[in-house]
């Protein structure tokens, strides 16, 4: 809601990369959860970078990531499975791998699971340690959620390791379905005319 910008919000600061982030920061905060619950007494923000050997000889990992919500359509209160595979195609191992998913607004968290690494959840954001994943690797996570309100379910991730990459281009991917509300069926309906007097 207003004041705060509209949807799509990054799960990443890439938005930063080779631009100045230093400046006047806004955080907008949505309460939803039931009776105004929670509080704020103040906030800082600590950006921590990584060293990356970006474009020397060091090892050189390639991530992918894809991802797909199944149903397309569920009715509200319905679960969402969100299935993520990361592979590595590069020819190195890939390592200190982190798969981040914040989950789109209008959902509950049920569970995560992965079959590489171990998944916490906290705040709207999940984040699973992936670790190392060999050359041709892959990693499954998946995701449970429920769908709470009628409308369209955007739900985007990505996974970073910390090491070079080949293309980080193709590290997020999402996922989109549909929450329809109940629909009215009528069967076998007759109607019965009056005579007037």
């Amino acid at each position: 809601p207003p004041p705060a910008p509209g949807p799509h919000y990054g799960t990443s600061l890439d938005a930063f990369k080779d631009a100045d982030p230093n400046g006047a920061w806004e955080l907008y905060i949505l309460d939803d959860t039931l009776r105004d619950g929670g509080s704020l007494s103040g906030w800082t923000l600590a950006i921590t970078t990584r060293d990356l050997d970006c474009c020397g000889t060091g090892p050189a990992a390639d991530l992918s990531l894809a991802m797909n919500a199944t149903p397309a359509i569920v009715a509200p209160g319905g679960n969402v499975r969100y299935i993520a595979t990361v592979v590595n195609r590069g020819p190195d191992p890939a390592t200190g791998i982190v798969f981040s998913n914040a989950l789109p607004a209008g959902t509950a968290f049920v569970s995560a699971t992965s079959t590489v690494g171990v998944c916490t959840y906290d705040a709207g954001l999940l984040r699973c340690v992936v670790g190392t994943l060999a050359s041709n690797a892959t990693a499954s996570i998946t995701v449970n959620v429920l769908a709470d309100q009628p409308g369209s379910l955007t739900n985007i991730a990505s996974v970073y390791p910390d090491i070079r990459e080949v293309s980080p281009t193709n590290n997020t991917a999402q996922a989109v379905n549909a929450v329809n509300g109940p629909l009215l069926s009528i069967q076998n309906a007759s109607a019965t005319e009056g005579t007037g007097s």
